[in-house]
């Protein structure tokens, strides 16, 4: 199906009102230009759709590259297929002059006069007394589109029925290439701006906003932003570009219609001028760049000649002047066509000029010029510009450099260059993901600091290759990290050690570490070292189930991580801020967990640990749920997935999978929380703690649901490491299964953990004042459970975690005999959108249960349909809608019309 015409309101209304003029009697003249694909053809076929609704005959011819030297070929076809329809018309009576225009067997051979020019001169009359009979019945729209191909004679016969039908009801409408206009064509488009009849239409590039409802249009759905970003930079705006760049099926390839188009006009160009389009597509640069590199004579006509036919632009910022293609997918053809060889070539004499002014802006080309430049050199300039693109965290530049910058260092014999341009390029690549390769090069630096000697390197290496094992959850390889040194190393070397001893789950070696963080102030007296210090008294304060302690010291972590130089401020900051939202919620500052659960300053331990960056993204999902914001939160996994997905290792896209079908169980969504469950145990690794609680948290509250088994890990005591917060939600679920099963000591036990806990957290006091409501539920005491329900509600309300609170309130108002209106109002407020819920809260009021066809009849209702029209849309009789209707007033305890319809627009989710 054709997309719809997008961006060009302002060309339709012209194209409108020229229809209004020629149907009152005055012709028109619409010479509509612009670049290849940039919509001419598509607007004619608007212009011809609209002037058939208004009765218009239309005749249409068009130019082909393939017809260039037939004369009037766009006329002719014109013509002939127009006069196909008319076979038994008198159109061509007495117009013989017009027969070696058109072979028609109702045309007279006409007289041969022995002069051409009056002949051609009588040819020009006839067609135009041939339009006149046309338009004599009704109003005519003769269109002409790529006219840039057509002969001279068709633009003057064009330019001749123009001024001849000023004032008859005929709309001419002619599309041509406005960069390659040439002779005939640039003065009939000077005569139609002269003329009040005509309107020259130059068509621009859409703006960005079209782009956007034109790719939104061509896949039917809302385009993802990074997808729109690339297409609206690529296309610059030009139709054709738009479409075959979406419809390619990858937008990083140039499709083959637009690579024709771009070809066409290259090949036009004579040698000199396809060379320096070429070196401007390899460089954009200025003149006097540009000059330097292309050595030939008559440069500033050549460049001159590209600028007139709209292949190149100016770019000015300030003093400095820039030249470049005008349009990126030309730049990327013209590249394209070019041999590895010529590229090289042409890299290598720009790195060459570019050297003497600006090195970083050389790398590129030093970086694409092949063994053409000096090995030496360009692993100096290459290098420069990696640890460049390194400090702006740019890790796929930073890649790029530095791996060629390897190479020539291998090539010049650098080798005092190479251990440290493997770690730089090891921790690039660890950033972009690509963890087997970084592993590779460590592993060859530390060879390369073996055979050396260097101890300092060696030590160095151990502690990235461990934090690489980690991140890759390579728990084998993981007891890597050499000895601490409190006199050599600095404190946020036993921060490595401590995420090794929490990734491998070993106790014994994370109690040494923390006795060495807290030991720290003995040796060091740095304001790094208190934040070490006080990090590893808060990890043994949670060890403890101390959480208030914890808090404390992890407050005086950051503070202590807050007064060092920004290089390192982040470093020492990552881990306490990674805990504070936790913590804030286990105190029972909610809100605090929020305004703490993005991590401000940890980008530049997330830039080179992919997984820190997914586990940023993980503990905000779980803090926006516990806040209450199930929508907000679904909408922070599903990015989550799909950043772990990007990060690429099993166990984060377990840990994200498990967390989305935790809230999509919550939310009702049964069926999808199954498939992401499913998904998440395909890919379990139990030796990882943090997806085994994850796991067993979803697949908690997705039985909760359905009946269905549990994993045995899902009843194990509290962990002491892994994920805080999840883990304790693990335990709380595992009690509400309990109470639903009936499972007595399981729900005591889960009673007991989150009462021991509460002493020190309050938000797990709240938890376990429900859970045991709920047990003491389960025993027949409903007096005190409903209490101590009530209080839990009160308790998660004012901590702000109104969806933990409505669902305990819930279960309180279920045991009152009379439950309170306006708390089961409140209730439902808060619960919209959880189904297994609203079921609960509809029960309280006395609400029953609607059918399939009763939804379908209250939410036609709700639509503002009448019975009637109801009837016709559900293919009932209307009695039948008035039996639904009645028992649907009566399930829903409602008396009129208009209450209903509220309820229906308040229930569309349900």
């Amino acid at each position: 199906m054709e997309p719809r015409l997008v961006g060009r309101d302002r060309e339709l209304g012209i194209i409108d009102e020229a229809i209004g003029a020629v149907r009152a009697g005055e012709g028109r003249v619409l010479l509509v230009s612009g670049q290849a694909g940039i919509g001419k053809s598509r607007l004619a076929l608007s212009a011809l759709q609209r002037a058939k609704e208004h009765g218009f005959a239309v005749l249409t011819g068009s130019s082909s590259p393939l017809q260039a030297g037939l004369a009037y070929a766009p006329i002719v076809e014109a013509l002939r297929r127009y006069l196909a329809t008319r076979p038994e018309s008198a159109l061509l009576d007495g117009l013989h002059d017009i027969a070696g225009l058109i072979p028609d067997p109702r045309l007279p051979q006409a007289p041969r006069s022995g002069d051409p020019d009056l002949e051609r001169t009588r040819m020009f009359e006839a067609v135009l007394r041939l339009m006149e009979r046309i338009t004599a019945d009704r109003p005519a729209l003769f269109v002409v589109d790529d006219l840039h191909w057509a002969d001279r004679g068709t633009i003057e016969l064009l330019h001749h029925l123009g001024r001849g039908s000023r004032r008859r009801r005929l709309l001419m409408l002619c599309g041509y290439r406005s960069a390659e206009p040439g002779g005939p064509l640039a003065a009939l488009a000077m005569t139609i701006r002269r003329d009040e009849s005509g309107v020259d239409l130059a068509l621009e590039p859409l703006s960005d906003n079209a782009v956007g409802e034109l790719v939104g249009d061509l896949l039917g759905a809302e385009p993802k932003a990074e997808f729109l970003r690339e297409v609206t930079a690529r296309a610059q705006g030009v139709p054709l570009f738009v479409t075959a760049l979406v419809g390619g099926g990858s937008v990083t390839d140039v499709p083959v219609i637009v690579r024709d188009v771009v070809l066409d006009r290259l090949q036009r160009l004579d040698d000199r001028a396809r060379r320096l389009l070429e070196l401007i597509a390899v460089s954009a640069g200025t003149p006097r760049l540009l000059r330097a590199v292309w050595s030939e004579d008559g440069f500033d006509s050549v460049l001159r000649q590209l600028f007139d036919q709209g292949l190149i632009e100016e770019l000015v910022d300030g003093p400095v002047l820039t030249v470049r293609v005008s349009h990126p997918l030309y730049a990327e053809v013209a590249y394209a066509e070019l041999t590895v060889g010529q590229r090289r070539s042409l890299h290598a004499s720009i790195a060459a000029a570019l050297d003497k002014t600006d090195v970083f802006a050389a790398a590129p080309h030093y970086r694409d010029a092949g063994d053409l430049v000096d090995p030496e050199r360009a692993c100096e300039v290459l290098y420069a510009a990696g640890k460049r693109a390194l400090g702006v965290h740019d890790a796929q530049e930073a890649v790029d450099y530095l791996s060629v910058a390897l190479n020539h260092a291998r090539a010049a014999g650098r080798d005092d260059l190479m251990p440290e341009l493997m770690t730089d390029l090891a921790r690039a690549l660890q950033a972009t993901g690509h963890l087997d390769d970084a592993a590779s090069l460590w592993h060859l630096a530390d060879s390369i600091a073996q055979h050396a000697g260097d101890t300092f390197r060696q030590r160095l290496l151990g502690y990235y290759r461990s934090m690489l094992e980690a991140e890759r959850g390579n728990l084998q390889a993981l007891p890597g990290p050499v000895a601490f040194d409190d006199k050599e190393d600095p404190p946020i070397g036993l921060m490595v050690h401590w995420l090794v001893a929490i990734r491998s789950a070993d106790m014994a070696m994370l109690w040494q570490v923390l006795d060495k963080m807290l030991d720290l102030l003995r040796s060091q007296d740095s304001d790094e070292a208190r934040s070490v210090a006080h990090f590893g008294a808060s990890v043994a304060a949670r060890l403890r189930g101390d959480y208030a302690g914890a808090y404390a010291q992890n407050l005086l972590s950051l503070e202590a991580a807050g007064r060092l130089r920004t290089e390192e401020r982040e470093q020492y900051r990552y881990a306490p801020a990674l805990q504070m939202p936790v913590l804030s919620i286990l105190r029972g500052d909610i809100p605090g967990a929020v305004r703490t659960v993005e991590n401000p300053g940890a980008a530049e331990v997330q830039f080179y640990l992919p997984g820190a960056t997914h586990y940023v993204a993980y503990v905000r999902t779980i803090v926006t749920f516990v806040a209450g914001d199930l929508p907000g939160a679904l909408a922070v996994a599903d990015a989550s997935l799909e950043l772990a997905k990007h990060v690429g290792e099993d166990w984060i896209v377990v840990r994200a999978l498990a967390a989305r079908a935790f809230l999509l169980a919550e939310q009702g969504e049964l069926d999808r929380a199954a498939t992401d469950l499913e998904a998440a145990r395909a890919l379990f690794d139990p030796a990882h703690d943090d997806i085994v609680m994850a796991t067993d948290l979803a697949g908690t509250a997705y039985a909760l649901r359905v009946e269905t088994a549990v994993a045995d890990t899902v009843y194990l005591p509290p962990r002491p490491l892994g994920d805080m917060l999840v883990d304790w939600l693990r335990v709380a679920y595992v009690g509400y299964l309990a109470v639903a099963r009936k499972d007595l000591a399981a729900a005591r036990r889960a009673v007991d953990h989150l009462r021991i806990a509460g002493k020190t957290a309050l938000f797990l006091d709240a938890l376990a004042n429900r859970q045991e409501g709920l047990t003491l539920a389960l025993t027949g005491d409903h007096a005190t459970a409903r209490d101590l329900l009530r209080r839990a509600a009160t308790s998660l309300y004012g901590m702000g975690a109104p969806l933990l609170a409505a669902q305990a309130e819930v279960e309180a108002l279920e045991l009152d005999d009379n439950p309170d209106p306006d708390a089961i109002s409140r209730c439902a407020n808060a619960l919209a959108g959880l189904k297994p819920w609203i079921a609960r809260v509809q029960a309280l009021s006395g609400v029953q249960a609607l059918s399939k066809r009763e939804r379908e009849v209250v939410r036609l209702v709700g639509e503002g349909l009448t019975n009637g029209q109801i009837a016709e849309r559900l293919f009932l009789s209307e009695r039948t809608v008035e039996t639904h209707l009645h028992n649907s007033y009566k399930k829903l305890r409602l008396t009129t019309r208009p209450m209903l319809t509220q309820w229906a627009l308040e229930h569309t989710d349900d």
